[in-house]
């Protein structure tokens, strides 16, 4: 337990014989406080659900709207188009990860009040029909607890991710677990009360809104998470059209 970091060992002289005192690290109080330690009950579903929460910015999608669609999902919030302001797209907070090949952004615009966002895109394969080749990504910022357990179900029976890649994006454990609500609901509190989740503003009243405390990690985590779309690809290139897969393949 000392060689893992789990426990401190405090030897004051150094001496045989003398007194020893032991205690938890600082890394092991964390891992108790989201109770992922290997004595923790079901830890290896917390770290699951965790590992998904910290991704789950980068890896979930919305759809792809026309602009009458997006005009009255906006009613929903009580906004409309002229409320946006066009800002420069190179925000962490509006990473979408979409086919550059099949679309062309055209420009982003942001309700500052609020995070929600717009990009504006040209469908390519439809660059001929001067009216409907214009399509809208709505982009609403954090989660809520139902948000985000609907969003892993459909994960599960692989309905998501989409609308963008022909390659979804890899997600850990999904395809392996079944987590239940109560399952999830209490790993979004721990996340919280440990201070990795924060609140935000609702978009929908009554709803609690969550996002990551940390603002940095998302441009961080999306550059992880496009690294490995990437490297996956290779391989499966490589052993589909090349050669067999060897030990690093595999």
């Amino acid at each position: 337990m000392v060689n893992e970091n789990i426990v401190n060992k405090i030897d004051k002289t150094g001496k045989r014989g003398s007194e020893v005192h032991y205690s938890l690290s600082d890394n092991a109080r964390k891992q108790h406080q989201l109770r992922i330690l290997k004595v923790d009950k079901d830890y290896e579903t917390k770290r699951s659900i965790y590992q998904l929460l910290i991704y789950f910015h980068s890896f979930k999608r919305g759809e792809l709207l026309k602009r009458k669609q997006l005009n009255k999902k906006l009613l929903e919030f009580g906004l409309r188009f002229e409320d946006f302001q066009q800002i420069n797209r190179k925000q962490p907070q509006m990473s979408t990860p979409i086919d550059n090949i099949k679309y062309t952004e055209i420009k982003a615009l942001l309700y500052p009040i609020r995070n929600i966002g717009i990009v504006e895109y040209r469908d390519n394969e439809n660059s001929h029909l001067t009216r409907n080749n214009i399509v809208y990504y709505l982009y609403i910022p954090g989660f809520t607890v139902m948000e985000f357990i609907m969003y892993i179900k459909k994960l599960a029976r692989r309905k998501e991710p989409r609308p963008f890649s022909h390659y979804p994006p890899p997600v850990p454990y999904v395809f392996y677990r079944n987590f239940t609500d109560t399952e999830i609901e209490e790993a979004i509190q721990l996340f919280h009360k440990a201070g990795l989740i924060r609140i935000i503003p609702s978009i929908f009243a009554g709803e609690t809104r969550y996002h990551l405390s940390d603002d940095s990690l998302i441009r961080f985590i999306t550059i992880i998470m496009y690294i490995q779309e990437i490297t996956v690809h290779k391989t499966l290139t490589k052993i589909t059209y090349i050669e067999k897969p060897d030990d690093n393949d595999r």
